[in-house]
């Protein structure tokens, strides 16, 4: 069987392509939290996303020696202060796409 694309087809499919690869953005990836170096080097990296104005995952347990990568995977700048507790710290811009 031949089927013939019209414009109005070949046009709908793409647009849910579109819309797919949109919703990439809010979909929940597996690999935030997890630790960067398993191999014999003590120091320890967590990495959290900031993705759809929230951080992935929410809390983050680290040692004395051991680091925090964020990386903004949304739209927007944002930046990670805390301004409660010793030592206090503020990462500055992150802009889209950084670390």
């Amino acid at each position: 069987m031949h089927v013939k694309w019209t414009l109005a087809s070949a046009t709908l499919v793409l647009l849910a392509a579109l819309a797919l690869i949109g919703a990439v953005e809010f979909l929940p990836h597996t690999n935030a939290g997890r630790p960067a170096n398993l191999g014999n080097n003590p120091a320890k990296t967590a990495t959290v996303v900031i993705r759809g104005f929230k951080f992935e995952p929410a809390t983050v347990t680290v040692r004395a020696g051991e680091a925090v990568e964020w990386k903004n995977d949304g739209f927007v700048p944002h930046t990670v202060t805390a301004d409660a507790g010793k030592p206090a710290f503020d990462s500055g811009k992150i802009d889209p796409g950084s670390t």
